[in-house]
């Protein structure tokens, strides 16, 4: 009796298993169906957002995102795209303008950084920063002062270099420098002036 019983719960074990079994197949298969539709339904967002993007609108409101984010440069490259892509699109003249400011925000970034430095008396770190501005921006309206602190820095690299080679001088010259002898073991300053 006792492997009678044994028998039977093992062939309902085995029948409980075939249930699941078929069960899992199943799910399997339901899930396989949304997933090819969900498939489906991501491939033609992507077809969407790719006509989007093909749109002199899409290139316009990137750059304008992209200038409230401060990325002027990137800005600009939307809108140089908006210009090459659609020339004669109703944001022509907008883009035109919009990369005027953003090109001049850029200038005037590396403007301010330029004085930050002169202001640290790191003269040539700022003409550095003032020579790329004015290869890189000609036409800004920071070109003109920027030719005008690189005459200050300039100036004041000279003024640094004479002060330099004069207290250089001033350490060589025996005259008004104290000399440290020594005599006998003992330490002794004499002053030759």
């Amino acid at each position: 009796m006792k492997k009678i019983s044994i028998q039977l719960l093992c062939c309902l074990i085995f029948i409980g298993l075939m249930d699941c079994d078929t069960k899992i197949r199943d799910e399997n298969v339901q899930l396989e169906v949304k997933n090819a539709e969900l498939q489906k339904e991501v491939d033609s967002l992507k077809a969407i957002i790719s006509t989007l993007q093909q749109t002199d609108n899409y290139y316009y409101q990137m750059a304008v995102n992209s200038r409230q984010n401060k990325d002027y440069d990137k800005s600009n490259k939307f809108l140089r795209g908006l210009i090459e892509r659609f020339p004669q699109s109703e944001f022509i003249g907008k883009a035109n303008a919009l990369i005027i400011i953003n090109t001049n925000d850029i200038a005037q970034d590396i403007f301010e950084r330029a004085l930050s430095a002169q202001k640290l008396e790191r003269f040539e770190e700022s003409n550095e920063l003032l020579k790329q501005l004015l290869a890189d921006y000609p036409k800004s309206n920071f070109a003109d002062k920027s030719k005008r602190v690189i005459a200050e820095n300039q100036k004041q690299i000279e003024e640094q270099e004479e002060a330099a080679e004069k207290q250089g001088s001033d350490l060589e010259s025996p005259s008004s420098a104290s000399i440290m002898t020594y005599r006998h073991g003992t330490r002794g300053i004499r002053s030759l002036t």
